[in-house]
């Protein structure tokens, strides 16, 4: 087992350890070894895991935070300590809704250190 966990790694372990019991350490412990931490995230709050999907690292200025945390939470992300749940879903109902009403300029996009944005 203890060759088992130090494959897993601390991130997986961290996510699975307050649901672990000597009942289920096995299944826990064989869904780490299975799924990414993101997807092992994902399972551990009830969700289906996202298989074949991409990740995006954005960064922003505190203006372009600002309107991506209220365009998501307007559009069904949940606020979750400093971060937020269920943004991805959120932020694509708000690019869709938005290009279906023919506006494809994103607001911000043109500020200062952004490659510039549209839906187009």
């Amino acid at each position: 087992m203890a060759v088992r966990l130090n494959r897993i790694g601390w991130t997986k372990l961290q996510i699975i350890a307050p649901y672990v019991t000597k009942e289920n350490r096995e299944e826990l412990v064989a869904l780490a070894e299975a799924h990414t931490a993101v997807n092992l995230k994902a399972i551990m709050r009830g969700k289906p895991p996202i298989l074949g999907g991409r990740t995006v690292v954005l960064h922003f200025t505190k203006k372009q935070f600002a309107a991506f945390a209220e365009a998501i939470l307007a559009h069904g992300a949940t606020k979750n300590g400093a971060g937020f749940l269920d943004k991805e879903r959120a932020l694509t109902k708000a690019l869709k809704k938005r290009k279906k009403k023919g506006d494809t300029k994103i607001p911000g996009a043109s500020e200062s250190g952004s490659s510039g944005c549209d839906l187009a």
